[in-house]
């Protein structure tokens, strides 16, 4: 059985793939029709975003087909702002105030149209999330291996902010 299901059927299933050589298509039925759609889009070792879904009809058959309905490269996807990058911050923390300065410097030496977003919780608490009207980033490998040598691996992160 598929990791992801789409509600039986119901709502759209977005999925991360990498391609590789030699990968055969999901169902002989959809080869000719979506083979010419998306075979300009899905390249060898090229991450994309799959979105599309199940059939009710193969709601509960071993190895279900995935519909796909559109197919989207990952460097798209970073430079298209349904992306954000997340700071999660926690009261009582080991951070030193003066990286938040740091923190700035780097945001604002790589602009690019992913939101900036501050998640912050008190003691254990739903998270608080604020997104900056001014501050926007580039969703790019530097930024966040930058960002997460400041604040710690599990603090930086990239969300989806819809789509």
């Amino acid at each position: 059985p598929p990791l992801l299901r789409g509600g039986g059927g119901i709502g759209p299933v977005c999925l991360a793939c990498r391609t590789q050589r030699g990968a055969r298509s999901a169902g002989r039925r959809h080869r000719a029709a979506a083979g010419h759609v998306i075979s300009d889009r899905v390249r060898p070792d090229v991450p994309v975003l799959l979105k599309g879904g199940y059939s009710r009809r193969d709601q509960d058959v071993e190895d279900p087909t995935f519909i796909v309905e559109t197919v989207t490269r990952f460097t798209e996807v970073r430079t298209s702002g349904d992306l954000a990058v997340s700071i999660t911050l926690t009261a009582g923390s080991d951070l030193v105030a003066s990286v938040m300065d740091d923190v700035r410097v780097t945001i604002e030496a790589h602009p690019g149209s992913a939101p900036l977003e501050l998640r912050w919780q008190e003691d254990g608490s739903t998270p608080v999330r604020f997104r900056s009207r001014r501050l926007s980033v580039a969703a790019s490998p530097v930024v966040l291996s930058d960002l997460r040598a400041l604040l710690g691996n599990d603090r930086v992160r990239l969300v989806r902010t819809g789509g």
